[in-house]
């Protein structure tokens, strides 16, 4: 008799097919077995979870270290930028293209300003201009005096580029401001320093500033040029103004009150020391706001959104001529008085100006001029047209004119329009003016502009008229 030893696998493995041997018959006596289908259909599905799952989580890594890797170099471009900017550095457009600090304690404006212009002048009686010559000639040459006379031209017309500037200002550590403004010669497109200056903020209503300005005087010449109201400044104005200067300044302001003063070389002095035709020159003005605020002062236009404005001014100004040099400088004091009132587009403007002069000449002589203009403009249609008249009266010293052109007063009439399409960045102008006496050195002099479009008149003009006409952008 055989013995048969098996392991308890193989008896486990015998019992298991026993049992499905067993089973095998019921199985095919019944209907298949669906509960096993089953189990098996949701095993494979589950076994495509859990791969999807496997792929899920491996794009998800993946994506994990790209986004890690972009972090990373925005965080290096932040980190060089800030290191340029020394703390952060904003800019943009806000009246002014601008550069600032984060914290706007250094803060750098830029500014342009050009003025093209056409004009037409007309004299009514010219006269001629006669021009006498030496000319040799034979053998030998003998010399002899040849007269050339020529007659002038009645009417003048013509393109002027009038103003191209360049601005730059702001501040650096709140308190220090600066600025530059940089000009083209009208002849030659030259660059000039028109005005240039640093300042020192001593108190929150208080500024003191040196370098080159203008003397704190007559305020349409205080106004910017951008802001005017007609093509150019009135003639009244250009007789009697001080314009551009050099010395120190201060500047006090509060909500009613404004007073600026100067010590400063005098009218039209900004030559170097050593050259310059005073020893002394100082200027006092102060200004009162009844209404508005002071941001309306400083141009001549009444805008649709602006409150009422009333503002009044007074100025003084003294010069002494500078010691031991010829009559050409002379000491004077010269003063103006002012007011400007605004109300939803109407404009209207006064001043009187006065000069007392005293000649360096032996024996002294004085003589004492006087002016006035007045000025009316009101927007027909709100912000945008303008219609304005201007009146000027010069009454200069008889005994200046004595015997000359201008032994009479002149008077001066303007109207004209503006046409504003973006205020004063973008604005046209038109205006003709008439004088009604002759003008000549004495009337023109001294340091007349160029920009009235005026010549000088001959013996027997009755006066002349301008028309001009100009566009101006600012950016």
């Amino acid at each position: 008799m055989y013995e048969v030893r098996m392991t308890g696998r193989q008896l486990a493995k015998g019992a298991l097919l026993a049992m499905l041997g067993l089973a095998t018959p019921c199985f095919a006596a019944d209907e298949p077995n669906m509960d096993v289908q089953a189990e098996i259909k949701a095993l494979k599905a589950e076994v495509a979870r859990l791969r999807a799952k496997d792929d899920e989580s491996w794009l998800t890594e993946r994506r994990a270290e790209e986004v890690k890797a972009l972090i990373k170099d925005v965080l290096s471009d932040a980190d060089t930028r800030a290191s340029l900017a020394e703390g952060g550095l904003t800019a943009g457009y806000n009246k002014h293209y601008y550069l600032s600090s984060e914290d706007g304690s250094f803060l750098m404006e830029f500014e342009g300003q050009l003025q093209t212009r056409w004009i037409y002048d007309h004299r009514e009686n010219p006269g001629k201009t006669t021009v006498n010559s030496v000319v040799a000639a034979g053998t030998p040459p003998v010399p002899t005096v040849v007269t050339t006379t020529t007659q002038n031209d009645a009417d003048q017309s013509g393109f002027q580029f009038r103003r191209a500037k360049f601005k730059v200002g702001g501040h650096i550590f709140n308190d220090f401001g600066y600025k530059l403004v940089l000009a083209a010669e009208r002849a030659d497109g030259a660059e000039v320093l028109e005005e240039g200056w640093v300042s020192y903020k001593l108190a929150d209503n208080l500024t003191v500033l040196a370098g080159r300005f203008k003397a704190p005087f007559q305020r349409e010449n205080l106004i910017s040029s951008s802001k005017q109201m007609a093509v150019e400044r009135s003639s009244v104005q250009e007789i009697f103004r001080l314009d551009w200067t050099q010395g120190v300044m201060f500047d006090y302001k509060t909500d009613m009150l404004r007073f600026r003063g100067s010590l400063d070389q005098g009218r039209m002095q900004f030559s170097d020391f050593t050259a310059d035709g005073t020893d002394i020159g100082a200027t006092l003005r102060g200004d009162v706001l009844l209404a508005g605020d002071w941001g309306q002062t400083e141009d001549f236009a009444a805008w649709s959104k602006d409150p009422q404005s009333l503002s009044i001014g007074a100025a003084v100004h003294y010069e002494a001529a500078e010691t031991g040099t010829s009559a050409a400088n002379s000491d004077f004091v010269g003063w103006t008085v002012d007011g400007m009132y605004k109300n939803t587009g109407l404009t209207l403007f006064v001043a009187g100006y006065g000069r007392h002069t005293e000649s360096g000449t032996t024996p002294s002589t004085t003589t004492d001029d006087y002016g006035l203009e007045a000025m009316v403009g009101y927007m027909i249609v709100p912000d945008t047209i303008e219609p304005f008249v201007r009146y000027g009266r010069i009454m200069m010293d008889k005994s200046r004119v004595a015997g000359t052109l201008n032994d009479q007063d002149v008077n001066e009439y303007t109207v004209g329009f503006n046409w504003y399409q973006h205020k004063h960045a973008a604005k046209f102008t038109l205006d003709f003016t008439y004088f009604d006496a002759p003008l000549n050195t004495a009337f023109l002099s001294p340091g007349f502009s160029s920009g009235q479009g005026l010549q000088r008149d001959a013996a027997g003009e009755d006066g002349q008229y301008t028309v001009r006409a100009q566009y101006q952008l600012l950016f």
